[in-house]
């Protein structure tokens, strides 16, 4: 039987895997995976029947098991330590998948919230039914121009969030108290995200369903405050009274916009009939 019917060289071997033979080298070195004959002129052949354990090895690889690993398993080929490394990689997968998911929920929300705002009229106040909201929040007991305090209650919620897989988005926000509403003093109490998941009693902040009064503003924070007072003032001229604190969530904002005059911000007010 010719050499050429039932080895494959290195190059072909290469080729067939869609990988570089330097792959195939650097598995050598380790004593991973060795060519069955290496000849003087340093020519290396790779039975046929030796697919069978690459082929193994790139399922392994290919899920996220180390080098290391495989060659321990290889070297053993021991169907309990199968068994338990296979477990060790089904429990490492599972928390991939929830990860991508939690991902792919949170760039679905995002990627519909700045859609929404890209198409929406601006500075236009309504009054519509608004489901109930659930938010993580963290106080804030300190103006805008105090940057360092505003910054770290910022990066406090967002490490928060991201470590519990909480968040629903990756829009910011705030709310500002009833009371201050009341007193024209529109700064905010708490900086907050939207979450699906279950947080402390004293970071969960919870929007009711109900009527709210809503508007999406258009430009800096600087003028946030005037678009607050005009939607307090399409409020009290409807015939409407404020009924709960009002939220606002960054729909275009630092993630997305250079530009801060270019920010979409939607202020939502939940209201009721006088």
């Amino acid at each position: 039987m010719k050499k050429s019917e039932v080895y494959l060289t290195a190059g072909e071997f290469a080729k067939l895997y869609e990988i570089k033979k330097d792959t195939l080298f650097f598995y050598d070195k380790i004593g991973l995976f060795c060519p069955q004959i290496v000849e003087d002129n340093g020519y290396r052949y790779y039975h046929v029947d030796q697919c069978r354990i690459f082929n193994l090895i790139e399922l392994l690889k290919a899920s996220g098991m180390e080098l290391k690993d495989i060659k321990k398993y290889l070297d053993s080929l021991n169907p309990h330590y199968f068994l338990d490394i296979s477990k060790v990689q089904l429990d490492m997968l599972n928390k991939q998948k929830l990860e991508i998911e939690y991902m792919i929920k949170q760039l679905e929300n995002t990627i519909q919230a700045a859609e929404f705002a890209i198409k929406t009229a601006y500075n236009i106040p309504r009054i519509e039914y608004c489901d109930a909201e659930r938010y993580a929040a963290f106080p804030l007991n300190v103006s805008r121009e105090q940057r360092k305090q505003w910054v770290t209650a910022a990066i406090k919620l967002f490490v928060h969030c991201m470590k519990d897989r909480l968040q629903s988005d990756f829009l910011r926000g705030g709310m500002i108290r009833n009371q201050d509403l009341y007193d024209d003093h529109f700064e905010k109490s708490y900086i907050l995200t939207k979450i699906n998941g279950q947080v402390t009693h004293e970071e969960l902040h919870i929007r009711p369903a109900g009527l709210c009064a809503v508007m999406e503003y258009k430009g800096s924070y600087e003028g946030l405050g005037q678009a607050y007072a005009e939607l307090k003032r399409y409020i009290l001229d409807n015939g409407y009274t404020i009924s709960g604190n009002a939220y606002e969530l960054e729909l275009l904002g630092y993630y997305m916009v250079k530009d801060r005059d270019s920010f979409v911000i939607q202020i939502t007010i939940p209201v009721k009939k006088e």
